[in-house]
């Protein structure tokens, strides 16, 4: 009975979190590390008051997708077989993560197969959330990662249902409705405004802020080869429609005139 109590708890938990993060709309995480002694609560909810329904060790590299009420929302694979579970911590116990960590994960997830020869795609704007990153073409593969509207996705393969691709140096598999050729987002575009390619050094992003100023908040990155048509210009900023009709201000010497 203490069991069949034990399960159905965990359950419930589950779901409950699950709903959250379907009602909930994420920006694209920033990844930290868990820094504590011993191990860090991670709480069903924003405050002290919620359940602890797992512990992080020191070092383990976590996804946040933001804050709420001033606690870290997490996204994280806590061991219950959802990738995709949420979960809170209090933030003062994190570090921004800078490529290195102590958190024995298992084995690498970087291999050796090359993107030569893959035709690059790119995940949709209208993508809310993330796109699973899956070992086979099921959803009941494991998540390997995420992708997030604009990232690049190298695909080997394409078919109506998924695509094979080379992620983190391996073959891996996403669901081909959510991905579309660079480019493709033109015809999404305003009629109204001068076409522009963005041009930045492969690997890199296109800032789009709120306003012309470095100290602006930013509002999204763009990949280069990406589209936008500019509204006006202003010195060394313009304003720019992007990802549909998006508008926000870009520096002027990362993009180029589209002939």
């Amino acid at each position: 009975m203490k069991k069949f109590v034990v399960i159905l708890v965990a359950v419930m938990m589950t779901f409950s979190m699950i709903s959250f993060a379907n009602a909930a709309s994420f920006n694209k995480p920033e990844k930290f590390v868990v820094n504590v002694q011993t191990k860090l609560n991670v709480r069903s909810g924003p405050g002290m008051k919620y359940d602890v329904f797992a512990k992080l060790r020191n070092g383990t590299v976590i996804d946040v997708a933001g804050y709420d009420n001033g606690w870290a929302i997490v996204l994280h694979d806590f061991g219950y077989g959802y990738a995709e579970t949420i979960g809170f911590v209090d933030p003062d116990y994190l570090t921004k993560y800078n490529g290195n960590s102590s958190s024995n994960s298992g084995a690498s997830n970087s291999g050796n197969v090359s993107t030569a020869g893959t035709t690059k795609y790119t995940v949709k704007s209208s993508m809310s959330g993330w796109l699973n990153v899956r070992k086979s073409a099921n959803t009941s593969s494991a998540r390997l990662g995420r992708l997030y509207a604009g990232d690049t996705v190298y695909v080997a393969s394409y078919s109506d249902n998924w695509s094979k691709i080379v992620y983190n140096g391996r073959y891996a598999y996403v669901m081909s409705k959510y991905i579309s050729k660079p480019g493709s987002n033109i015809s999404s575009l305003p009629a109204e405004g001068e076409l522009f390619v963005v041009n930045v050094t492969p690997g890199t992003k296109l800032n789009v802020r709120t306003g012309m100023s470095k100290e602006k908040p930013m509002l999204d990155r763009l990949e280069n080869g990406a589209y936008v048509k500019v509204i006006a210009t202003y010195g060394e900023w313009s304003k720019v429609y992007y990802r549909s009709n998006r508008t926000g201000y870009v520096m002027n010497q990362f993009i180029t005139p589209v002939k």
